[in-house]
């Protein structure tokens, strides 16, 4: 029987953006990784009241913090300012042997000059067999 697949998920509410600053809205639970050939797939949402004069949003996975390796590609999607709106994101990580690695969800605002507010941010993060 193999053996089961590492599955957790974290959740946030009620985070400040930092505007047009990279702000960390999430920190995962720690995954351990014990072999080099296992994936890691962190999937999630996010709800989002853009700041003043937002244009879009940029969403960005990492590992660790925010000066971590970004994991996946960026996501942008447009912002309507002052209209929340529910963002998807996802990506797959092939970081090697690791105890404990964290994984941290990052917002920032095209052209904001006032902070956002992630209403709810949810990831849930698989590591696989």
């Amino acid at each position: 029987m193999p053996a089961p697949v590492n599955v957790n998920t974290t959740s946030a509410a009620a985070v400040t953006t930092g505007a047009a600053t990279e702000t960390v809205v999430l920190t995962t639970s720690g995954n351990n990784v014990d072999t080099v050939q296992k994936k890691v797939s962190i999937i999630g949402f996010l709800n989002l009241t853009p700041g003043t004069n937002a244009t879009a949003c940029v969403i960005k996975i990492r590992r660790n913090t925010v000066s971590g390796t970004q994991v996946g590609t960026t996501e942008s999607p447009i912002d309507v300012a002052a209209t929340s709106q529910t963002i998807s994101f996802g990506a797959t990580d092939t970081p090697g042997e690791s105890a404990n690695l964290l994984y941290v969800v990052t917002v920032t605002e095209t052209n904001g000059t006032v902070a956002g507010t992630v209403n709810v941010v949810q990831a849930t993060v698989i590591v696989s067999q």
